[in-house]
């Protein structure tokens, strides 16, 4: 996978996911880290989960947030200029371990 020069890395001590916004590309990717991240370990192995492409036309994805708070159950936060949008990205991510199958977006 290629990144701009512009990727925002996203992750805390509360989770074993890690996520790459890239604001050029306007991707947005999750990985899950093995082992899981902890205060003792630096080293991870990252394993793709899955990866969205934003296409909103002329509006951009400005930011996006992952509050530590989530934990192992992230809520992903997604600022455009039309405002803030809250997405359940654990949703997305126990549909893919548990069907295989990446949840559709309505």
């Amino acid at each position: 996978m290629q990144y701009s020069d512009d990727v925002k890395v996203i992750s805390s001590v509360n989770s074993k996911y890690i996520f790459l916004f890239d604001r050029i590309g306007q991707t947005f990717t999750v990985y899950e880290s093995r082992p899981a991240k902890s205060a003792d370990a630096y080293n991870y192995d990252l394993y793709y989960i899955f990866m969205f492409k934003f296409d909103l036309g002329t509006s951009k994805v400005v930011d996006i947030d992952i509050p530590d708070s989530s934990g192992n159950r992230p809520e992903m936060y997604i600022l455009t200029a039309d405002g803030v949008n809250k997405v359940a990205l654990y949703d997305f991510i126990d549909s893919i371990k548990d069907n295989k199958v990446l949840k559709q977006l309505n």
